[in-house]
């Protein structure tokens, strides 16, 4: 277990940047506990919530057994102060120490990055993406300035698949539905997919985007039980 615990802590953290930031804020509306378990992240979904223990076990925020390291306190306690760039910069270097090592961060190029990251970091494809994409919002946080060329968003690679058209409104059934818009599936960037098995009917497919919070998540909620209502009523038609 202790092995398992020790490969998960060594990839660098993919979240949005403000999930952590939020969960931050929380314990500093709140208080710091001494123990991060699953009680404070009831919120998330169970990948969300193992995404966000990772990140806080890379940035040493929590040890291997989910216990408060000192510099989660100091982060809490110099959230939304003067001190709270210093305090974010001391722990990325120390997270990071590979990363500053062996990356210009003043002229380096995108490539440079993105290598540190795939050998330091052990990500790759889309996790790589947003694993850097943390770190430079983390960077920005701190108003640390870093390359310039950092920013160049990577290519993707164009996707074999055949994409599918999906109505918002409505179904197709091989005719436009009136009000319907169109949207590309495939061009549906940093989202989490849910499939919902419903017996004896098709699947429930829901795709968010990662950086959704939980004020965005009540919305669609009361927004899917209203759409749903409707649509019984309606007799699904």
């Amino acid at each position: 277990m202790n092995d398992d615990k020790k490969t998960h802590k060594n990839i660098a953290p993919y979240i949005p940047f403000k999930t952590l930031t939020g969960f931050v804020s929380n314990l500093k509306n709140h208080a710091v506990p001494p123990l991060i378990d699953h009680s404070l992240l009831q919120t998330m979904s169970g990948s969300m919530r193992g995404q966000l223990l990772s990140t806080l076990r890379y940035l040493n925020l929590i040890d291997l057994n989910n216990a408060v390291n000192e510099p989660l306190i100091k982060m809490v306690k110099a959230y939304k102060t003067d001190s709270y760039g210093e305090v974010l910069h001391e722990i990325l270097r120390k997270a990071y120490h590979d990363i500053f090592e062996n990356v210009n961060l003043e002229s380096g190029t995108s490539q440079t990055l993105i290598d540190a990251f795939r050998k330091h970091g052990n990500v790759d494809g889309q996790m790589l993406d947003k694993a850097i994409r943390f770190f430079l919002t983390a960077l920005d946080e701190c108003s640390v300035k870093y390359s310039p060329y950092f920013k160049i968003k990577k290519a993707r690679k164009p996707t074999q698949r055949k994409k599918k058209k999906t109505k918002l409104d409505g179904e197709n059934n091989g005719e436009d539905s009136k009000g319907g818009e169109d949207f590309d599936i495939d061009d549906i960037d940093d989202r989490a997919q849910f499939r919902i098995a419903i017996p004896g009917k098709k699947d429930v497919v829901i795709f968010l985007p990662d950086d959704i919070d939980q004020d965005d998540w009540d919305m669609v909620k009361i927004m899917l039980d209203a759409y749903v209502k409707r649509l019984t009523k309606s007799g699904g038609r």
